[in-house]
C-alpha cells in the first residue's frame, strides 16, 4: 500500500465532489460544467501512481525502492503544496471581488436612497406644482364660464339685431318692441332718417358689383387668351420652320435617290452586255463581272440602308406633326368650349383666335398629306429598286448561283455574329451600368440608415436636454426660494446684530458702576462671547454671498443648456433635409433602375430575334447543301428567303441602332455630356446637393465643436463650483468646530455660576449662623448691664466688636441685609430700652453721689454714640442693599443673556443643519450633472462618428460618380474604336 493512499482518496473525493463547475454563466443563466481542470489533476494524479507502480518493476533492492518512492512522493507533496497555494490564492481573490461587490452594492444603495430622497423632492415640488394648476384650471373653468355667458347674451343681441333688420326689410319699419339687449343698449343702435326704402338701390349696388366682377374676370381670361394665342403662334412658325428644313432635306434625298437610280440602271444593263458577249467566250470575263456587280450591289444596299434612314425619320416626322394636329385640335374645342363664357365680352377677339387657328390647322394638313405623298413616292422607289435588284440577281445567278449562295451566306454570317458582337457589348455595358446603380443604391441607402440612426439620437439627446432643462427650472425656483431664506436669515442676523449692540452698552454702563475683580472677569467673557457671536455672522454672511454666486452660475449653465437644445434642434433640421435630398435621390434611382429593366426586357427580345435568324441561317445552308438538281425549282424560294432575311436584318440593325442610341443617351446623362440640358440639369443638382452635404458636415463639424467648447465651459463652472463648495465645507467644518470650543467655554462658564451661587449660598448660611449668635450676645449684655457698671465697658467693646463683625458680614453676604436691618433695629430698640432704664435708675441713684452722676453721664454720651454708629451702618446696609439689588438685575439681565445666546446657538446649529442638508443637495445635484455630463459626452462622440461616417460616404459617393464618369467615357470611346470595318474584315466565318 501506498503511504499517502488516504490522501489521495480524499483529494479524489474533494475534486470528485467539484468536479462539475457551478457557476453561472450571467449572459446565458446556464451551469458552466467546466471539467478539464479536473481532468488535469486526476491525470497528474495517475501519472505520481504510474511512476511508483514502476519503481517496483525497475529496481531490485528494496533500499532503491523506497528512496525512489520517497523522492516521487517529495516531489508529489511540493506539487500538491504549489495546488494548495494557488488555491488559497484563488479564494482570496473572491473573497476580495466578494468585498468590492458588497460594496459596490452598498454604494448603489446610498445612490439609491440619495435618489429616492431626490425624487420625494421632486414628488413634492410636483404635488405643488399640480396644486398650482388645478387653481389655475379653477380659475380658467370660473372664466369659461363667464365667458359662456358673455357668448350667450352676445348671440341673443346678434338675434335680436337680426330680428330688427328683418322687420326693417319687410315691413319698412324700424321698431325695438319685444327685443331685449343684455350688452347693447338701444341708444347705441342709429336709427335712420326715414323708413327703410332703399332696398331696391342696395339691389341694384349689388347687381353693379357682381358685374365689375364678371368684367374683371373676363378681362382677365380675354389676357390670358392673348398670352396663349401668342404662344400658339410662336409655335406654328417654330413648326413652319421645321417642316420647310425637313422639305429642303427631303427634295434633297430624292435628287440624289433619283440619280443612284439611273446611275444602278445603266451599270445594270451594262452588267447585262457584258454578261451575255463574255458568257460564251471565257469564264474568267464571268467571275469579273460578278464581282462589279457584286460591288454594284453593295452600293445598292448602302443605298437602300439610306432610303431606310430617310424613311424612319419621315415616319417620326409625320408622328410629330399627328401629334401637334391633336393637341390643335383639343386647343380649338377648349375655346369653342369657352367661347360661350366669353361671347358677350369679347366676340371679335374669340373670332380671330378661331380663324386663325382654323388656318393654321389647314397649312399643317396640307404639310401632312404632302410628307403622306413623298413617303408614298419614297416606298414606290424602294420597291421598283427592290423588284430589279431581284431581277438582276435573278439573272446573274443562273450562270453561277454556287458562289453568290456562299457570298450571301458570308453576308449573313458577318451580319449575324456583328449583331451578336453588338448585343454581348450592351449587355456587359448594361450590366456595369446597373451595378454601379445598385452600388449606388445600396450607398444610399446605408447612408439614409446612417441619417435615421443620427435622427434618433438627436431626438434622444433633445428629450434628455429637455429633462435637464426642466430639471433646472425646478432647482431654480429653489434657489429662489433659498435665496429669501437666506435674506429673511441676513435680517434676523442683523436684528440680533443690533440687540447684542443694545446688551454691550447696558452691560458696559453696568460695568462701570461695578469695579471688583468679579465683574471684571464677567466683562472679559461677555467680550469674548461678542467676538464669537461677530465672528459667527461674518462666515453666514460669507456662506450666503457663496451661495447666491453659485446660484447666478447655475443660471448661466441653464442658458447654455438651452443654447444647446436650439443648436440640436438647428441639427434635426439640416438631417430631415438631408433625409429629403436622400429620399429624392433614391427616386431618381428606381426611375433610372425601371428604364434600364425595360431596356434589358427590349435586349432579351432582340436576342431572341437573333437565335430566330441563326436558326434560318443554318435552314439556308442545308438547303444549300442539298443536291444541284433542285437549285432551279429552288431560286425562288431561295430569293423569298433572301429578301425575308434581308428585312430581318435591316429590322434587327434598326433596332440595334435605336438601342444603341438610348444607350448613348444613358451614358452622355452619366458623363454629363453638355449636348443633352436635361442630363447637365441634373449633374448640377447632384453637384449643388453635394455641396449642400458638405456644407452641412461642416455646419455639424463647427456644431460639434461648440458643443465640446460648452462642455469645457461647463466642465469650468462645475469645477469652480467643487472648489467653491470644498471652500464652503471647509469653513462649515470650522464654525463647527469653533462653534463647539464657543459651547465648551459656555458650559465652563455656566458651571462656574453654578459654584459662585453655591458659594453664596454657604456664606448665607454662615451669615444666619453669625446673626443667632449675636442676639444671644446681646441677650447677654442686656444682663450684665442691668447687673453692674464695670461691666460697660465690656459691652461696649462687645459692641464694637459686634458692629465690626455686622460690617464684615455685610461685606461677605449682601444677601441677608433685610435680616440684618431688622436685627440691627431690634438692637436699637433694646438700647433705646435700656437709656430709658439706665436715666431711671440715675435719678434713683442721683441722691447718692455726684461722682456716680458724672460716670453715669459719660455712660449716656457713649450710647448716644453707639446709636449714631448704629444710624450710619444702617445707612450702610441700605447703599449695600441697593447695590445688591443692582446686581440682582445685573444677574437677572446676564441669565436673560445666556438665554438669548443658548437660543441662538439653537438658530444657528439649525441654520447649520439646513447648510449641510443644501450641501448634500447640491453634492447630489452635480453627480447628477457629471452623469448627464457623461452621456452627452457619449452622445457627442457618436455624433462624431456619425459626421465621419457620412463624410467617408460623401467622399465614396464623390469618387464613384468620377468613376462612372471616367467608365462611360472611356466605354463610348472603345466601343467607337471597336466598331469599324476592319473588325467585320478580320471575324472568321466560322465563328457561328
Amino acid at each position: 500500500m501506498n503511504p499517502f493512499d488516504p490522501t489521495i482518496e480524499s483529494s479524489r473525493k474533494i475534486f470528485d465532489n467539484d468536479c462539475n463547475c457551478t457557476a453561472i454563466d450571467t449572459a446565458t443563466r446556464e451551469l458552466c460544467g467546466e471539467t478539464e481542470t479536473m481532468k488535469i489533476i486526476d491525470e497528474f494524479q495517475k501519472l505520481y501512481e504510474a511512476r511508483i507502480e514502476n519503481v517496483d518493476q525497475e529496481f531490485e533492492s528494496e533500499f532503491d525502492k523506497v528512496s525512489m518512492k520517497l523522492e516521487i512522493s517529495k516531489e508529489w507533496i511540493k506539487n500538491l503544496k504549489e495546488q494548495n497555494v494557488m488555491l488559497v490564492q484563488v479564494v482570496e481573490d473572491l473573497e476580495q471581488a466578494a468585498c468590492n461587490r458588497v460594496k459596490l452594492l452598498e454604494e448603489r444603495l446610498k445612490h439609491s436612497s440619495v435618489l429616492v430622497s431626490g425624487n420625494v423632492s421632486k414628488s413634492m415640488n410636483t404635488e405643488k406644482t399640480i396644486h398650482t394648476l388645478s387653481n389655475r384650471v379653477s380659475d380658467l373653468e370660473k372664466d369659461e364660464k363667464c365667458m359662456q355667458q358673455k357668448i350667450e347674451f352676445l348671440q341673443s343681441d346678434i338675434r335680436g339685431l337680426l330680428e330688427l333688420i328683418r322687420r326693417a326689410v319687410e315691413e319698412n319699419h324700424w321698431n325695438l318692441d319685444d327685443i331685449k339687449f343684455f350688452e347693447i343698449q338701444p341708444s347705441d343702435i342709429p336709427v335712420p332718417a326715414a323708413n327703410c326704402t332703399c332696398n331696391e338701390e342696395d339691389i341694384s349696388q349689388r347687381k353693379v358689383q357682381a358685374l365689375k366682377s364678371q368684367i374683371k374676370h373676363l378681362q382677365e381670361n380675354e389676357k390670358k387668351m392673348i398670352v396663349h394665342e401668342k404662344e400658339l403662334e410662336d409655335k406654328l412658325i417654330d413648326l413652319n420652320a421645321k417642316l420647310q428644313t425637313k422639305e429642303d432635306t427631303v427634295k434633297a434625298c430624292v435628287s440624289q435617290f433619283q440619280i443612284l437610280s439611273d446611275n444602278l440602271r445603266k451599270r445594270v444593263k451594262f452588267t447585262d452586255q457584258v454578261a451575255c458577249s463574255s458568257f460564251i467566250t471565257n469564264d474568267q470575263e464571268t467571275i469579273d463581272d460578278v464581282k462589279k456587280s457584286r460591288n454594284s450591289t453593295n452600293q445598292q444596299n448602302q443605298v437602300l440602308s439610306y432610303l431606310n434612314k430617310v424613311k424612319s425619320l419621315m415616319e417620326q416626322e409625320k408622328e410629330h406633326l399627328s401629334k401637334l394636329k391633336i393637341e390643335l385640335e383639343k386647343t380649338v374645342e377648349n375655346l369653342c368650349c369657352e367661347e360661350d363664357k366669353m361671347h358677350e365680352t369679347s366676340d371679335c377677339n374669340v373670332d380671330n383666335i378661331k380663324h386663325k387657328l382654323t388656318k393654321n390647322i389647314e397649312y399643317v394638313n396640307k404639310i401632312y398629306l404632302r410628307k403622306e405623298e413623298s413617303i408614298e413616292m419614297i416606298n414606290s422607289l424602294f420597291q421598283m429598286e427592290n423588284n430589279h435588284l431581284f431581277h438582276v440577281e435573278n439573272f446573274n445567278s443562273l450562270p453561277n448561283t454556287d458562289i453568290n449562295q456562299w457570298k450571301l451566306i458570308d453576308v449573313f454570317r458577318a451580319c449575324t455574329v456583328e449583331a451578336q458582337l453588338t448585343m454581348e457589348d450592351m449587355k456587359e455595358e448594361i450590366n456595369i451600368i446597373v451595378s454601379s446603380f445598385k452600388c449606388r443604391h445600396q450607398k444610399y441607402v446605408e447612408l439614409n440608415k446612417e441619417v435615421m440612426n443620427v435622427q434618433n439620437q438627436l431626438i434622444k439627446s433633445q428629450g434628455i436636454i429637455a429633462e435637464v432643462i426642466n430639471k433646472l427650472q425646478l432647482q431654480e425656483e429653489e434657489r429662489m426660494r433659498h435665496n429669501d431664506r437666506i435674506i429673511s436669515g441676513k435680517n434676523r442676523l442683523k436684528d440680533i446684530k443690533n440687540e447684542i449692540n443694545l446688551m454691550q452698552f447696558q452691560s458696559s454702563i453696568h460695568i462701570n458702576e461695578m469695579q471688583t475683580n468679579e465683574n471684571v472677569s464677567n466683562y472679559g467673557e461677555n467680550v469674548s462671547n461678542y467676538d464669537l457671536l461677530c465672528s459667527a455672522i461674518e462666515e453666514i454672511e460669507q456662506t450666503s454671498s457663496n451661495l447666491q454666486i453659485f446660484q447666478v452660475q447655475g443660471c448661466c449653465i441653464v442658458k447654455d443648456l438651452e443654447k444647446l437644445k436650439n443648436q440640436f434642434c438647428e441639427v434635426d433640421s439640416f438631417t430631415r433635409k438631408l433625409q429629403e435630398k436622400i429620399d429624392e435621390a433614391l427616386t431618381e434611382h428606381d426611375i433610372v433602375d425601371t428604364t434600364l429593366s425595360q431596356k434589358e426586357q427590349k435586349l432579351q427580345k432582340l436576342e431572341e430575334e437573333v437565335d430566330v435568324i441563326h436558326l434560318k441561317v443554318q435552314n439556308v445552308l442545308e438547303t444549300f447543301f442539298s443536291p444541284k438538281e433542285f437549285v432551279s425549282d429552288c431560286n425562288i424560294m431561295e430569293t423569298q428567303l433572301y429578301t425575308q432575311i434581308l428585312n430581318e436584318i435591316l429590322q434587327t440593325k434598326q433596332a440595334v441602332y435605336k438601342l444603341r442610341k438610348e444607350h448613348d443617351e444613358l451614358k452622355y446623362k452619366l458623363s454629363q455630356s453638355p449636348l443633352y440640358p436635361e442630363c447637365d440639369k441634373k449633374t448640377c443638382l447632384w453637384k449643388c446637393r453635394v455641396t449642400d452635404l458638405q456644407d452641412q458636415v461642416k455646419i455639424l463639424q463647427h456644431e460639434a465643436k461648440c458643443n465640446e467648447e460648452a462642455n469645457n465651459f461647463l466642465r469650468n463652472n462645475i469645477q469652480s463650483i467643487e472648489e467653491e463648495l470644498h471652500i464652503t465645507q471647509a469653513k462649515a467644518d470650522n464654525y463647527r468646530r469653533s462653534h463647539s470650543v464657543e459651547n465648551m467655554t459656555l458650559k465652563r462658564k455656566i458651571i462656574e455660576l453654578e459654584n459662585t451661587l453655591k458659594l453664596q449660598k454657604e456664606i448665607e448660611c454662615t451669615l444666619r449662623r453669625q446673626l443667632n449668635d449675636s442676639e444671644v450676645e446681646l441677650k447677654k449684655s442686656k444682663e450684665l448691664l442691668n447687673s453692674s457698671h464695670n461691666e460697660h465697658n465690656m459691652e461696649e467693646t462687645l459692641l464694637r466688636y459686634g458692629c465690626y463683625q455686622f460690617r464684615h458680614d455685610t461685606m461677605t453676604a449682601p444677601q441677608l441685609f433685610k435680616k440684618l436691618q431688622n436685627a440691627i433695629k431690634s438692637t436699637k430698640t433694646g438700647l433705646q430700652e435700656f437709656k430709658a432704664e439706665f436715666k431711671r435708675l440715675i435719678c434713683e441713684d442721683s441722691s447718692n453721689s455726684c461722682s456716680s452722676a458724672k460716670s453715669l453721664m459719660n455712660l449716656l454720651e457713649k450710647l448716644q454714640k453707639y446709636e449714631n454708629e448704629l444710624d450710619n451702618c444702617f445707612q450702610e446696609i441700605e447703599e449695600l442693599k441697593n447695590t445688591l439689588y443692582s446686581k440682582d438685575k445685573l444677574i437677572e439681565n446676564m441669565d436673560e443673556i445666556i438665554k438669548i445666546q443658548k437660543d441662538s446657538i439653537v438658530i444657528m446649529q439649525a441654520e447649520l443643519k439646513e447648510l449641510h442638508q443644501k450641501i448634500d443637495n447640491q453634492d447630489q445635484i452635480i453627480s447628477q450633472y457629471e452623469k448627464e455630463k457623461k452621456e452627452l459626452l457619449r452622445q457627442n462622440e457618436f455624433q462624431v462618428q456619425t459626421i465621419g461616417h457620412l463624410q467617408n460616404a460623401v467622399v465614396e459617393a464623390k469618387k464613384c460618380i468620377d468613376q462612372m464618369g471616367h467608365k462611360t467615357v472611356s466605354d463610348i470611346s472603345e466601343q467607337w474604336s471597336t466598331i469599324s470595318p476592319a473588325v467585320y474584315s478580320q471575324r472568321n466565318v466560322h465563328d457561328v
